[in-house]
């Protein structure tokens, strides 16, 4: 587990290989290439409650099977998130049980990407999803 730590002007903050049910939380990645780089051989690894900004990229992935939630990405310049694929990974999470605007909802939550132009709010979620995936090719 990595936690409640600061990655500042480095290339990669965490770079990440051969990790199988890894956790980071509470850390902020900023000024560097990439915040995070999950590879090919990271697995079942949560990432949650983490402060991406003024990176390059925030997280790069490819690995598979990896939870990614409840963080802040903002002012990433290429992008929040760079992978070569769409599939197998999780930007949302398992279903919870969350209070908003004094009512308990269930449901799954995301991260916060800036420049979301969001639509309306459904029990504090918001309905338009947003794409912040950029793939390689």
């Amino acid at each position: 587990m990595i936690s409640n730590c600061t990655f500042s002007g480095n290339n990669f903050g965490i770079d990440a290989n051969s990790v199988y049910g890894g956790t980071v939380t509470g850390c902020t990645f900023e000024s560097s290439t990439y915040g995070i780089s999950l590879d090919k051989n990271v697995e079942n690894t949560t990432i949650t409650y983490n402060e991406f900004f003024e990176n390059l990229y925030g997280l790069k992935i490819t690995g598979t099977n990896n939870w990614i939630y409840l963080n802040n990405f903002e002012n990433n310049s290429e992008a929040h998130v760079y992978s070569d694929s769409l599939t197998g990974n999780y930007f949302h999470s398992p279903f919870v049980n969350y209070k908003y605007d004094g009512k308990v909802y269930t449901g799954r939550l995301g991260n916060y990407y800036d420049g979301e132009e969001l639509g309306t709010s459904v029990a504090g979620i918001f309905e338009k999803p947003y794409w912040i995936i950029e793939l390689k090719v």
